[in-house]
């Protein structure tokens, strides 16, 4: 099942590479930082739940004015065209494929298959390719994906803490901590405490360390 229905599809490319091409190359922006605002802010979360505003009713530049406003950056709105042509245009249209194409989160594809920098730097061999390219580009992601609990690595790394301070942080073991993240223990068998704790530190919900650490390669 796609992410939403297919009508919307270019509508939503366009409009996040639009976005990307605006806060990197209108505004200066680093595009690994300006993604991670992006997936902290309301935006992805308002895409993923279909709403048809987020889907068609605004540009790639208000998208942008909207994840600024929401993590706390002064982005003016400026007289800046798209360059469609682009590797950032390039990233953000293709991301939006992906997500929709899998109907995974942009959290999850970015945390646990293919971080966004990756993908832009895929640019080179793919961006004249044929969509059906990026699709096998990224089931060779997700057939070597990392082993279950990866994501709570990830996102501790992406809050810019060590195992130590997660440990301390939360109580539990350093040796706990680590199994988790190299797979040892699988994390959906964790005690809710472990869990709660752990979603509490790293900033996500208790349901997505679940649902992530336990999908499988596939």
């Amino acid at each position: 099942m796609r992410a939403y229905d297919r009508t919307y599809l270019e509508g939503v490319m366009n409009s996040l590479g639009s976005m990307l091409d605006y806060a990197v190359n209108g505004y200066g922006q680093d595009l690994e930082l300006f993604y991670l605002r992006f997936l902290s802010s309301h935006v992805p979360g308002r895409i993923e739940n279909r709403n048809p505003r987020y889907l068609a009713g605004l540009s790639g530049i208000e998208l942008a004015l909207l994840v600024a406003y929401d993590t706390g950056l002064d982005i003016p709105v400026m007289d800046y065209k798209i360059d469609r042509g682009s590797p950032e245009f390039w990233t953000g249209f293709s991301i939006a494929y992906i997500q929709w194409y899998y109907n995974y989160s942009f959290e999850l594809i970015d945390l646990r298959w293919l971080p966004i920098r990756e993908l832009f730097l895929s640019y080179p061999t793919l961006h004249e390719a044929d969509l059906s390219r990026l699709v096998d580009f990224f089931e060779h992601r997700l057939g070597s994906s990392d082993v279950p609990g990866s994501y709570v690595k990830k996102a501790r790394k992406a809050s810019g803490i060590t195992q130590q301070d997660l440990s301390e942080m939360t109580g539990c073991k350093l040796r706990t901590i680590r199994s988790y993240e190299q797979g040892q223990v699988d994390i959906g068998n964790a005690s809710a405490r472990d869990v709660l704790n752990i979603s509490s530190v790293i900033g996500c919900s208790p349901d997505r360390i679940l649902t992530c650490g336990n999908l499988k390669t596939l």
